[in-house]
Order: C-alpha cells, then structure tokens, then sequence
C-alpha cells in the first residue's frame, strides 16, 4: 500500500492509502463521497535535496543487517587494517 494524493474539485485535496495497482482508479473523497481524480499535488523530495543529504539518508535508511559491500567495509577500516 501506498499513500497518493487526491483532488476533490469541490472539497479539495486528500491523500489516501491503496494498492499500487488502483492509484489511478478515482477515489471518493472522505468530505463529499464524489469520484476524485489522482492528483500529484507535491513535488519528489529527492529531485531538490542535496546530494550529501540524499547519500545521508540512504545511509540511514539502509537495513542494519544489510552486509557492506568490500569498498564499503575496506573504508571503514584504516591504512593497514587487515
């Protein structure tokens, strides 16, 4: 499930929860029970976010039993380290 905004030509915007294969599908809007459009209301918060940021949250975004990768686990160990 995932979360798709919606627009409501007489309440207004509203997201919603559905299945990736319906988010096309009209929805009814929570207000006045009318068919309402996917509406894409918000821009992605990636395209505008700077790069260290974005690697950032990656980062921390990555599952804690995810293993490294041998560039990954050989930068963190210094110079030497064997």
């Amino acid at each position: 499930m995932a979360v798709y905004d919606y627009l409501c030509r007489d309440c207004g915007p509203f997201t919603d929860t559905r299945p990736m294969a319906q988010c096309d599908e009209p929805v009814e809007c929570p207000q006045c029970r009318t068919p309402s459009p996917r509406a894409f209301l918000n821009a992605p918060r990636l395209a505008c976010m700077p790069t260290g940021r974005r690697l950032a949250l990656a980062t921390n975004e990555r599952s804690s039993h995810a293993p490294k990768t041998l560039g990954e686990y050989r930068a963190a160990h210094g110079a030497g380290c064997t």
